[in-house]
């Protein structure tokens, strides 16, 4: 071995220690320096946030009174630096009431800052760990920590569905759970009071297989089932009754394959209402295809049959009901429905739909109004 080698080899080994001892120092001065103001989360440093407030501000430190570095603007990226503030800030924002922390980032510019989480959104993936501790934070808030359990279970089957049933399962809890939280979320959110409407996009991310709409005259959000993403899922999974229903519901609502209150059969002409559209055949349509679903598939979606069940018989019976087409149409199509024997019908149900087609054969008499397309009630 050649003697500078030699020599230099030895001179590692013996500067080695000392070197790893300086450097540990220093990474434990470095650690003991963050525990004091930040904790310290395990992330994926290529996990990013995007700015969804304008004029976010960017700071030195954690909290809301660290000197600013510059105002970000909305849309932009920023890359998680793994750090997270050891408390909650509870602050406003368009009109929800967030309480989390402040998460250390990185901007596309190189700038190092702290930035509030409740002004981020974070795509939820495998690795992105301070993602999931916003979005647990979020609805904890805004919901409660069992609801935020129960949030979090929904979607862990939504995403590990394999089968039609898996998928069945899948689909009643995330109804329930909708049906759950629609009043918490409109009584937590202020729509209208400000400039932006409030980012709920975010939901969509937690509770995968809905999108929040802007409802009632864009004063309030509620969560709709997207069947375009159920489709998407039904696509991956074994077994077809999945796929059968999906298809019921998207002709249920053909619009744009969005639940929402009011569906094909229902022809709304403003914010709060519309017209039956009884007499086109939809309602003849719809109770064939429920009545084929349920034969193939017995016992199987069975609330979301009888929902839909439901409002069908609701259409055709209800008293403030009014109507788009004329009396003829709508006696000619109740009696096809009438003289069928279905097995979804209850006593009740028959008996509603025969006094109703009593009742148009004379519509002036019980006061129905009809034929609204002509611009003439009957």
């Amino acid at each position: 071995m050649p003697k500078q080698l030699l020599v230099g080899l030895i001179l590692c080994a013996m500067l080695l220690p000392a070197c790893q001892s300086e450097r540990n120092s220093a990474s434990a001065e470095k650690v003991a320096a963050l525990a004091l103001d930040s904790l310290s989360v395990a992330v994926d440093n290529s996990s990013s946030f995007t700015v969804n407030v304008d004029g976010l501000r960017l700071r030195k430190s954690h909290g809301p009174d660290a000197d600013v570095i510059r105002a970000l603007e909305k849309g932009e990226t920023l890359y998680d630096l793994g750090a997270v503030s050891g408390y909650t800030t509870a602050i406003r924002l368009r009109g929800i009431d967030f309480n989390e922390p402040w998460i250390k980032v990185q901007t596309m510019r190189g700038e190092e800052g702290w930035v509030y989480g409740g002004a981020l959104h974070a795509e939820l993936n495998g690795t992105a760990h301070t993602a999931f501790m916003l979005m647990e934070k979020r609805l904890t808030t805004m919901f409660g920590a069992d609801m935020e359990a129960a949030i979090s279970d929904y979607r862990i089957d939504y995403q590990s569905m394999k089968s039609a049933e898996d998928f069945a399962q899948a689909y009643r809890r995330g109804i329930r759970l909708r049906d759950s939280i629609v009043t918490p979320l409109e009584r937590s959110i202020e729509v209208g009071a400000f400039d932006e409407l409030p980012d709920l996009f975010w939901l969509e991310q937690v509770m995968p297989g809905f999108q929040p709409t802007l409802v009632a005259e864009g004063t309030s959000y509620y969560l709709f089932a997207d069947y375009r993403d159920w489709v998407e899922k039904a696509t991956e999974t074994s077994g077809e009754m999945d796929d059968a229903f999906i298809d019921l519901a998207i002709q249920f609502y053909q619009g744009d394959s969005v639940e929402y209150f009011y569906p094909a059969f229902f022809l709304q002409t403003w914010d709060y209402g519309g017209h039956s559209l009884l007499g086109r055949g939809i309602h003849l349509h719809l109770l064939n295809e429920m009545e084929t679903f349920q034969q193939a598939y017995p016992g199987h979606f069975s609330a979301a049959i009888h929902s839909f069940l439901q409002q069908l018989v609701d259409d055709m019976t209800a008293a403030h009901v009014t109507y788009w087409e004329p009396a003829e149409a709508i006696v000619e199509e109740l009696e096809q429905i009438a003289e069928k024997q279905w097995t979804m019908f209850t006593k009740e149900h028959n008996i509603a739909i025969n006094t109703r087609l009593q009742q148009f054969r004379k519509p002036e008499k019980y006061n129905l109004q009809t034929n609204y397309k002509s611009g003439l009630t009957q």
